[in-house]
C-alpha cells in the first residue's frame, strides 16, 4: 500500500473517528427526517421515535420481558 493511500485512509478513519465519538446533542429533527425517509424508500411508515438523555436511559426504556444481551446490560455500566 503506498503512502498516499496510508495517509487518506488514517485521515478518514480519523474523520469517522470523530463522529462517532462526537457528544453534541442529536439534530433530532434532521435523524428523524432521515430515517423516516429511508423507511419510505423501502415503502414502509415510518417508526416511532422515543429521544432520551443518554445510553444508559434508553436501555431502561426496554419493555419487561425482551432479552437484552450482556454488554446491555444496566448493572455493568
Amino acid at each position: 500500500m503506498s503512502a498516499l493511500v496510508q495517509r487518506e485512509a488514517a485521515e478518514i478513519r480519523e474523520e469517522w473517528l470523530g463522529r462517532a465519538l462526537s457528544t453534541p446533542p442529536a439534530d433530532r429533527g434532521a435523524a428523524e427526517a432521515a430515517i423516516s425517509g429511508l423507511y419510505g424508500l423501502i415503502g414502509l411508515d415510518p417508526p416511532r421515535f422515543h429521544w432520551v438523555s443518554s445510553p444508559v436511559a434508553a436501555l431502561t426504556t426496554v419493555p419487561p420481558g425482551l432479552p437484552s444481551r450482556p454488554a446491555e446490560s444496566i448493572e455493568r455500566m
